[in-house]
């Protein structure tokens, strides 16, 4: 009879075990939206779509060069993401909100001045409706007919070109949050 409730023990412990070790360590982030079809040009005039936003975890901002606003504070943010070697698994994105202005070689030339041209970090520009209709329409952030009126949002994407979430980038709090999450997808992993 102790024998068998030292096995039943041993045994409900064992798949005890089993359980809460394949238990995911923090929360599955949800799927938010699906990133629809899109045609763009990056800083040296190729074509970027949504199938560029595929395989790799994805942060992506809207700002312009000549912003005197929340931009700079924003590229500033993102430039420390980055840079940060934990993330070497993460690109990073930056659509302008003034492509009259922002054409391929103005936003190659910014991406030198803010010594970022290295990193995985591409910067897109295309026609205005275009990119008021991929903030408002695909990544359901606000955007207007006027640069400035843009979202200061960073968003992240999985590896399948899925939006897993918001934040607000004047937020120090939400900022590492995004941090966080964007360690959570690692290539390869379903979270």
């Amino acid at each position: 009879m102790k024998k068998t409730i030292y096995l039943s023990t041993f045994l409900l412990l064992g798949a005890a075990f089993l359980w809460f070790s394949q238990k995911p360590t923090s929360p599955a982030l949800p799927v938010l939206q699906v990133v629809t079809p899109f045609s763009l040009l990056d800083e040296t005039g190729t074509p970027f779509t949504e199938k560029n936003l595929q395989g790799t975890p994805t942060v992506i901002d809207f700002i312009f060069t000549r912003c005197q606003g929340p931009c700079p504070l924003m590229t500033q943010r993102m430039s420390t993401l980055a840079k940060d070697p934990q993330l070497a698994h993460v690109r990073f994105v930056s659509i302008t909100m003034d492509p009259a202005y922002d054409r391929p070689e103005v936003l190659a030339a910014y991406q030198k001045e803010q010594g970022i041209s290295s990193l995985a970090w591409h910067f897109l520009t295309g026609e205005q409706p275009a990119i008021i209709a991929l903030a408002t329409e695909v990544f359901k952030v606000g955007a207007g007919e006027e640069p400035d009126m843009h979202s200061t949002r960073f968003i992240l994407l999985d590896e399948k070109g899925q939006v897993r979430g918001y934040y607000d980038s004047q937020d120090p709090e939400s900022f590492l949050r995004l941090k966080k999450h964007a360690l959570l997808l690692q290539p390869g992993t379903h979270t």
